[in-house]
């Protein structure tokens, strides 16, 4: 079994919440023994801060390949399309691109990728806007999908990670609290990347047009 394979075959995290559960406990104590064991686990080239990019450029291309096929209308695809520039964005804030290529390149290059991303994320907006009260009357089918359980786990998770960031809690060490915030994003990333191989097929030839349909019969 491959990559493609499980974006052929989505899961249902129901039916794999002990693996999910699992795998999150065993990620947090690898994290605990590269800690304990004096290697470094945190900063832009740790082991824990290259696992979290490499899981968010994972979801970003699951995302992308799984609305590819899609209906052009339909509500999947447009699921889809958000939660690939979501991790995008997570990506442009984990990956050092300022220092890719010499300080010359790093940052045009951060400025450029950035800029995509707000210019993607006008296009998926604007879209969601003519179609906001199709997606509304779909509102808590969206949020019972799978793949949008877990993104929102996820989300959560690394809004966690804020203090930690921050340094809030006095009576942490940096070293400690900078630990905990790179774990905490750590299990914040497999969560959405569990999401991006995780089941929307509810949705996957609803068009959004039709999901007015029961409003106008309403009326």
């Amino acid at each position: 079994m491959n990559f493609e394979f499980f974006l052929k075959h989505p899961y249902s995290p129901g039916r794999n919440l002990k693996v999910l559960i699992v795998s999150l406990l065993t990620v947090t104590c690898i994290s605990v023994l590269l800690l304990v064991t004096g290697l470094p686990t945190h900063g832009e080239l740790s082991a824990i801060e290259l696992t979290q990019s490499v899981l968010l450029l994972l979801a970003c291309v699951a995302h992308c390949k799984r609305a590819y096929p899609l209906p052009s209308a339909s509500l999947a695809r447009l699921i889809h399309m958000g939660l690939a520039l979501l991790t995008y964005s997570f990506l442009l804030r984990e990956l050092p691109i300022h220092e890719f290529g010499g300080p010359q390149i790093g940052p045009t290059l951060q400025t450029t990728l950035r800029l995509i991303g707000v210019a993607l994320w006008v296009v998926v907006l604007l879209k969601l806007l003519r179609q906001i009260k199709p997606i509304f009357a779909e509102k808590w089918a969206v949020l019972a999908l799978p793949v949008m359980s877990l993104t929102v786990l996820g989300c959560l998770m690394y809004t966690a990670s804020w203090p930690f960031d921050k340094a809030v809690f006095a009576s942490l060490s940096p070293v400690l609290s900078a630990f905990i915030e790179e774990v905490i994003e750590l299990n914040a990333c497999i969560l959405l990347f569990s999401a991006s191989l995780a089941k929307s097929s509810m949705l996957n030839s609803t068009p959004l047009s039709q999901a007015m349909a029961p409003e106008s019969q309403a009326s």
